[in-house]
């Protein structure tokens, strides 16, 4: 109820951005954790041409985020918004109608350049209108992309019981719903004359020390954020026997997102300096990574009988 009152208090630009981020992280993790068994299995590709598409994609976004970033310097964030928004809609689309390679490679493109575009524009705009209250608007949008995160992959695995085409096809009518609403109700801006070409703004974020340290910095917290998606899902498996803890382990970490996200902030906003408390988030991420103490009745990998310590099937992560 507290969070919901204080998504109340915001301006309709930010409810509506906190909204949008909600359905991009369920249009995305509602295709893409599916897309390499679409291709390998029911289009019948190598790993090889697999790896390919998906690294496109990758490279496409993650490469070209400064390009995003500065559209929305030299274009306004709302524009650039709801331009990402819908080239996504027609990368999934793509990905839902064609089989061939080039149609492939051409959604990777558009899907990865669609992000690139609109992640900095979003959060560039979210900055702008939150004005004294950018903590908390920050806190609750990080709320929002983890329910959007764990919402995602549920139904994707429904729709993918009907075909992988039903569940493409949905993700990308999520991203067309999201760049209307962004059309008719995200606020236009007065775009602020650049000092300089797109050069200059990147030699002065070059050379900004503390930037770079804290860009660093981010490098490690997502490295190990993704391990969420992936290796702790499977070590969850392993460690009970039971297919669904994968999913438990995601539902306890949204969980713990939304009641304690915006209880955290809050408390720290008002006792020193950010940095230090970047520094202690990821330190505790890190040590959420050691190895849990090796079970002193462990037995053989590939035994049938449960640990009588542990009660896992093999015990076989427990120095993993």
């Amino acid at each position: 109820m507290r969070t919901w009152h204080e998504i109340r208090r915001f301006p309709l630009a930010v409810r509506l951005l906190l909204v949008n981020q909600l359905g991009v992280n369920t249009g995305f993790y509602l295709l893409i954790p599916y897309l390499a068994v679409h291709l390998g299995e029911n289009l019948g590709l190598s790993a090889a041409v697999v790896g390919i598409v998906l690294g496109v994609r990758n490279l496409s976004q993650q490469g070209l985020f400064l390009i995003g970033g500065s559209a929305a310097d030299r274009l306004g964030a709302r524009n650039v918004i709801i331009a990402g928004c819908a080239l996504r809609t027609v990368g999934f689309a793509l990905f839902a109608l064609g089989d061939g390679l080039p149609v492939l490679l051409a959604a990777s493109v558009l899907s990865g350049l669609a992000g690139a575009l609109f992640n900095p524009a979003v959060r560039t705009y979210l900055a702008q209108e939150a004005g004294e209250g950018k903590a908390e608007a920050f806190a609750l949008f990080n709320v929002f992309a983890t329910t959007g995160a764990l919402i995602g992959p549920l139904l994707g695995s429904a729709l993918l019981l009907v075909d992988f085409r039903t569940c493409a096809l949905t993700a990308a009518g999520v991203f067309a719903v999201l760049t209307l609403a962004q059309a008719l109700v995200l606020p236009a801006r007065k775009v602020p004359p650049g000092k300089g070409g797109v050069l200059a703004d990147w030699r002065e974020v070059a050379g900004n020390r503390a930037f770079l340290g804290f860009a660093l910095a981010m490098v490690g917290m997502f490295t190990l954020e993704n391990q969420l998606y992936l290796l702790l899902p499977e070590g969850a498996r392993q460690a009970t026997g039971w297919d669904g803890a994968a999913g438990l382990v995601l539902l306890l970490g949204t969980l713990a997102n939304l009641a304690l996200q915006l209880r955290v902030t809050r408390a720290l906003k008002s006792r020193g300096h950010g940095g230090r408390w970047i520094v202690a988030g990821l330190t505790l991420m890190g040590l959420a990574f050691l190895p849990r103490r090796r079970c002193p009745a462990r037995r053989p990998t590939g035994g049938s009988a449960p640990c009588p310590s542990c009660s896992a099937p093999s015990c076989s992560i427990s120095a993993s």
